[in-house]
């Protein structure tokens, strides 16, 4: 399918003249990725789905960063929100330094409204939908605008039955881990058992981080990370 303009495309262009990074959401499929790699064809691309990838972020994220030569596009930033912490660090060093950091995130997923919030003033927030019938003929009432809908109509109705299966399989998988993630991470406060990425605590402690600022990373409030604090000291 060949490349149609998208009417974020000006708005993207000028955000990253004016921001150190640019995080594009929308919902799956939408086009984010091509959007970023056709405006931003000489930055460096990775994809934050790839387990190997996954696995160098949690092994050693700065190591991994430091690889890099901006500008850099991370696709599916869900999948390693621990890199915004050092993101922001590298940001923080070279604030005049603008569209080095492109980002694109996948609205349902439950980590995208933290990573947005957490790059507040630093990064331009975006939202790339499906085709409009303004950027494209094909687009109607029946069949929406997903890009890969409109360049295969004649296989729409087992495009949306895969789309729908994909993102119902997601939420399974999701709330699954996340039962699991709060199994092993729940920390004990008196009668309450508050649910607090415990390693995740440590790390902004061991960074120097205010228990405000951890509480906006943790979302919790600032009592809970303090007290949590001193539990899993």
């Amino acid at each position: 399918m060949r490349y149609v303009p998208r009417k974020l495309g000006n708005v993207l262009q000028e955000a990253s003249r004016h921001f150190p990074a640019v995080v594009v959401t929308g919902p799956r499929r939408a086009g984010k990725t091509t959007l970023l790699r056709q405006l931003f064809p000489k930055a460096h691309y990775v994809l934050l789905e790839d387990p190997d990838i996954q696995g160098r972020i949690r092994s050693d994220p700065r190591t991994f960063l430091e690889e890099l030569r901006p500008p850099v596009v991370f696709d599916e930033i869900q999948n390693a929100p621990e890199l915004l912490s050092y993101v922001r660090t590298l940001i923080d060093a070279a604030p005049r330094r603008m569209g080095q950091w492109l980002f694109t995130g996948s609205q349902e997923a439950p980590p995208m409204q933290g990573i947005t919030e957490s790059m507040a003033g630093r990064a331009a927030i975006l939202q790339l939908l499906p085709f409009s019938i303004t950027e494209s003929a094909k687009v109607n009432m029946l069949h929406g605008g997903f890009p890969e809908v409109l360049a295969h109509l004649k296989s729409r109705s087992l495009w949306f039955a895969s789309y729908l299966q994909t993102y119902l399989d997601r939420i399974s998988e999701r709330t699954k881990a996340g039962l699991e993630s709060a199994r092993r991470k729940g920390v004990s406060l008196g009668r309450r058992r508050v649910l607090i990425d415990v390693e995740r605590l440590k790390q902004l402690r061991a960074e120097g981080r205010s228990y405000k600022q951890i509480a906006r990373e943790l979302n919790c409030g600032v009592g809970t990370a303090f007290r949590a604090s001193k539990t899993a000291a």
